[in-house]
């Protein structure tokens, strides 16, 4: 084996622990909270290391500056990540628009790649937007764009709507 051995730390809380305060809020409420820092993030979201840029109803934005442990062999960001980041994104702007302690779960996921993300991006940004929502069901899209507007994937997902937080 050749190169730097690297190592990375970082702490979660557990998903289930009660979060006190959070059940009264709106999505819209809850997700401005993750954005103030008044709220734990996900433990996906402290895997992976996003932090979130921008809420308003019905769009959630997600910024992350991608780190090494992000990348495969070859050089650029795992698609598993984008994946990741963009479904986020679109779950999130669904919830901003939802009362409750509604939440949603990804039923259906689809991602286009459109150009690597390598190390020279800089800071990538993923922005959901809620295209319809009922009751019982959602749909989203999103994008994966860098600091300039440079498109890098596509997203389109459903969601279905449960009781949660």
């Amino acid at each position: 084996m050749t190169g730097e051995i690297r190592t990375r730390t970082y702490q979660w809380i557990e998903p289930n622990a009660p979060r006190s305060g959070l059940a009264d809020r709106t999505g819209l409420e809850y997700w401005e909270a993750l954005r103030d820092g008044v709220a734990a993030m996900a433990p996906i979201a402290e895997t992976i290391g996003w932090r979130v840029a921008h809420v308003e109803r019905g769009v959630v934005r997600l910024a992350i500056l991608p780190g090494d442990f992000l990348f495969h062999g070859g050089g650029v960001m795992h698609g598993g990540v984008i994946s990741t980041l963009l479904d986020s994104a679109m779950a999130g702007a669904l919830i901003t628009v939802m009362e409750g302690r509604r939440v949603c779960t990804t039923q259906q996921l689809a991602v286009t790649m459109l150009r690597a993300v390598k190390r020279e991006a800089g800071e990538i940004f993923a922005e959901g937007r809620v295209d319809h929502v009922t009751a019982k069901a959602g749909a989203a899209s999103a994008t994966l764009t860098d600091g300039t507007g440079r498109l890098y994937a596509k997203a389109m997902m459903t969601g279905v709507v449960i009781e949660g937080r």
